[in-house]
């Protein structure tokens, strides 16, 4: 499923694009949220296989109040470009991914490197 993020607060907020099918997304969203309920773990990594980025931790459920909506909207717009998109946009349910450790390299023998996430930060709610 088509997915777009941005860092906030230490927390990395996920919603949906919003050009996708409502009806897929119904089901997918569905799907993903048994699969959470089993199992929050998940992992977050970047597409480029030479520059290393690995993300562990839990996702949660939450729907963004106003404020969050606001910011996830304008970091959404500002880093893929979108002409705008509403900030009710982001108000509806979305995931939280609260990162636990990070992995991270370009070669990986040479400079390998791993970093643990402060416990302090607020901990994805389930709605």
């Amino acid at each position: 499923m088509p997915e777009t993020g941005a860092w906030v607060k230490g927390l990395f907020g996920i919603t949906t694009l919003l050009d996708v099918d409502a009806t897929r997304l119904a089901r997918d969203r569905t799907l993903l949220g048994h699969a959470l309920e089993a199992n929050p773990e998940a992992s977050l990594h970047l597409e480029d296989g030479e520059r290393a980025v690995i993300l562990e931790g839990r996702v949660g459920k939450t729907t963004p109040d106003a404020a969050l909506a606001a910011t996830l909207a304008a970091q959404a717009n500002a880093k893929y470009e979108w002409a705008d998109a509403p900030d009710s946009a982001y108000q509806a349910e979305s995931l939280i991914f609260r990162p636990r450790k990070a992995m991270a390299w370009t070669l990986l023998y040479k400079d390998a490197t791993r970093f643990t996430f402060d416990e302090q930060a607020p901990a994805p709610s389930r709605t």
